[in-house]
């Protein structure tokens, strides 16, 4: 799984995510891999027609300190 690579192999110390407010399915798939919610910018895409607020998470690695 990417994730075990990126934490396991490469160290990192965390993985910065974000997606639409609209787009529901991405919001539980970084839910169910345990992302944590940190803020909402609210009016960030400009879809045309309606404005989009772009919501922003992260998953830590537990085996890095930081």
């Amino acid at each position: 799984m990417a994730i075990d690579y990126v934490f396991n192999t490469l160290k990192l110390k965390c993985i910065y995510a974000d997606t639409m407010g609209s787009n529901k399915r991405m919001q539980s798939i970084f839910n169910k891999f345990g992302f944590e919610f940190i803020n909402k910018e609210e009016h960030f895409y400009d879809m045309h027609d309606r404005w989009e607020d772009k919501l922003n998470y992260i998953l830590r690695n537990t085996e890095v300190l930081y």
